[in-house]
């Protein structure tokens, strides 16, 4: 990997962490600090979004390596956060909340996967 590859990667990094406080705040806001599915609704957003940036890279050929990188790995990597998903989950259980542990589960892995379909298939149409 070159340094500017890197640069990009870490400034993407950074650009995904802001979105995502941001995000998180505006589900908060909205919705109240006891949302249940603040991580699991970033997480699929981050989905549809790496569907759709996948697809326009790879097959439509839009985004440079770098730019793919940048995006992919940078932000959407610190946009999402599969830890924090693990956290809640262990959570669920450790306080006996099994349909909330059961919804987060799969909604999250059902609901990403559409999602990075959808995505695929959003991007394909431009």
């Amino acid at each position: 990997m070159k340094k500017l590859e890197i640069l990009m990667i870490l400034l993407g990094g950074l650009i995904g962490t802001y979105f995502r406080v941001l995000f998180e705040k505006l589900i908060f806001f909205f919705l109240g600090p006891h949302f249940f599915f603040t991580v699991p609704l970033i997480n699929l957003t981050g989905c549809l979004l790496a569907g759709f940036f996948y697809t326009l890279s790879d097959k439509k050929k839009i985004f440079s390596l770098v730019q793919r990188n940048f995006f992919l790995i940078g932000v959407l990597s610190a946009y999402t956060t599969f830890s924090q998903f693990i956290e809640n989950l262990v959570n669920y259980l450790d306080y006996e909340h099994y349909l909330l542990f059961s919804a987060n589960l799969l909604f999250s892995i059902f609901g990403g996967f559409f999602l990075f379909i959808l995505g695929k298939k959003i991007a394909k149409k431009i």
